[in-house]
């Protein structure tokens, strides 16, 4: 798709159309005031009037530099400034009549009336010119641009959103090639005047004409159809876009800002995830929530996700102040709703989340702050100890003296049977969480997961199973987590299935434009020596039970 056509006008020619308005609005204005019958002495006047009122009316739009972005310039803003321009020009006309009534020759320059007449039709026709103008130039633009040949994957409320809104926007030439459905007995069949195709006739379509973005309107398709899909854009250079799930929408309807391009999370949902929103909005709602580590990305995500419940405040703590500093730009909208407190602070210095907590209450902490880089920490155990068992350790005594209601420890399957010191530090984290529960009023909780997707540019030379899930996915089930224990303990995210981490890494390299081996994708020679091929989530002797959402197990016997 071509880059869109610029067009713009000479200021010479706009200057000239310009003097011809402002003339044409003075002579009008004579006729006007004098009843279409000239007097012969405002006649004689008349040529240095036509000289000077069109003159000062150019030089004013010139000096402001009305003319620059000429085209572009609409709505209030542009209106605005041309009345300004106009009133400018008009109180120059005033000064004139006033230095020639007491200081030259005793006369009025331009009669007053003509002023008020030249400045209401002049004002009349320019706007009128110029919106002329600019309608005229938004369609020529649309026209010359290059079309954007778009399929749309689905055929319910959502893709008929998708048409009409690619069908109004004025920047680019949408040219939607058909709807797909999987359904049997659609094929053939139009909506909104588009064909409608099954999935197995759409290699045809892209061989016959040159598609540039493909859009997923239907949430619903499984792993294997999009990366079907995928293959598919790959092979003749196409875009993949998908739809951001409903309740993330902007507005009621789906906005360009709400179609992305496919990311590796979006290839790692499984069916959508079902969490009981209204237990999750009745534990945060209005109470004052702790996030640790917020510039991560669980605890960004987490903020994310909470900030859809309506808390009183949320206070994000990190020692990284860039990622704080990321956070405050992107929440910023949210301050008067929900008032937000961005705290740069280690939670290992113990006097200074003394503070933290003093000055904030918090009613609720999720506690995503750690080390997790397990090669660093296998040579760096010191670290791994000092931020990950003493940090949570300092943390969870704080919410016990400040009464905190629950404290929930985002934890790894790595605490299950744990061969590095990373899986070590969290166990011993979980366990003095667990110690705790029962000495006071707060409730201690670990939730326990597997990986995250945290980038495509760099494979593990082995053939290592994975069990992932993306992040706006798990932060969901910590929510649901914390807002459905009524005890302290450890609970199980179920990672639903084994996704081969090679597999998924090349397809999304292949996906981005990128080639493996290219030196923007890095392949390590040999496996992590402390990393595990197999994963767990519990040892031998743990046993779980199951909660009221399939997908978090309660572990029964904590070791």
């Amino acid at each position: 798709m071509r880059k869109r056509t610029q067009i713009s006008l000479p200021v010479w020619l706009i200057s000239i159309i310009d003097l011809a308005i402002v003339a044409a609005s003075v002579m009008l204005a004579y006729l006007l005031r004098f009843n279409f019958a000239i007097p012969a002495s405002e006649i004689a006047l008349l040529p240095p009037v036509l000289i000077f009122v069109p003159g000062i009316r150019v030089l004013t739009f010139i000096l402001i530099k009305s003319y620059t972005g000429y085209l572009e310039e609409s709505g209030f803003s542009g209106y605005f400034r041309m009345m300004l321009i106009l009133i400018t020009g008009s109180l120059i006309f005033l000064v004139s009549d006033i230095l020639s009534y007491y200081f030259i020759t005793q006369t009025l320059f331009i009669p007053l009336t003509i002023i008020i007449l030249e400045f209401l039709i002049t004002s009349f026709l320019m706007f009128a010119f110029r919106n002329l103008v600019k309608s005229g130039y938004n369609t020529l633009r649309y026209r010359l641009s290059e079309r954007s040949n778009t399929i749309i994957y689905g055929t319910g409320q959502v893709a008929n959103h998708i048409i009409q809104m690619l069908k109004g926007d004025r920047n680019i030439r949408y040219q939607v090639l058909a709807l797909v459905d999987e359904r049997s007995g659609r094929s053939g069949k139009k909506t909104e005047g588009i064909e409608v195709l099954h999935p197995d006739e759409m290699p045809e379509l892209f061989k016959n004409h040159p598609v540039d973005q493909l859009i997923l309107a239907n949430r619903t398709l499984s792993n294997q159809e999009k990366q079907t899909l995928a293959d598919l854009c790959r092979t003749f250079g196409a875009r993949l876009l998908t739809v951001m799930p409903m309740e993330e929408w902007k507005s009621k309807q789906p906005g360009m800002a709400d179609i992305k391009e496919i990311t590796i999370e979006d290839f790692l949902e499984r069916g959508e995830v079902r969490i009981n929103r209204s237990s999750i909005e009745k534990e945060v709602r209005r109470k004052t929530i702790l996030v640790t580590g917020a510039g991560g990305i669980i605890g960004s995500e987490l903020t994310r996700q909470l900030l859809k419940f309506d808390p009183g405040r949320v206070v994000l703590v990190d020692q990284d102040e860039n990622g704080l500093m990321a956070l405050a730009a992107e929440f910023e909208n949210y301050w008067n709703r929900n008032p937000l407190r961005f705290v740069v602070a280690d939670i290992c210095n113990e006097q200074r989340m003394e503070g933290v907590f003093k000055e904030h209450s918090p009613q609720l902490v999720y506690h995503a702050a750690a080390y997790k880089r397990i090669p660093t920490l296998e040579k760096n155990p010191t670290e791994a100890i000092s931020v990950n068992v003493n940090g949570t350790k300092i943390l969870a005594d704080l919410a016990l003296r400040h009464n905190v209601e629950k404290f929930i420890l985002v934890s790894t399957d790595k605490a299950s049977h744990p061969s590095t010191v990373m899986g070590r530090s969290k166990q011993m984290a979980e366990r003095y969480l667990n110690a705790l529960n029962g000495q006071d009023r707060t409730l201690f909780l670990a939730a326990r997961f597997g990986d995250v997707p945290e980038g495509v540019n760099r494979l593990d030379g082995v053939d290592e199973g994975r069990f992932y899930l993306s992040v706006p996915e798990l932060c969901q089930l910590v929510l649901e987590t914390g807002a459905m224990a009524k005890s302290g303990g450890i609970f199980r995210i179920d990672m639903r299935e084994l996704v081969q981490k090679p597999e998924l890494a090349t397809r999304m390299i292949q996906l981005s434009g990128l080639t493996l081996g290219s030196e923007e994708q890095e392949r390590d020679a040999y496996p992590n020596p402390a990393k595990r091929l197999i994963e767990e989530f519990q040892d031998s002797y743990e046993e779980t039970a199951p909660t009221s959402n399939p997908l978090i197990r309660r572990m029964t016997d904590d070791g």
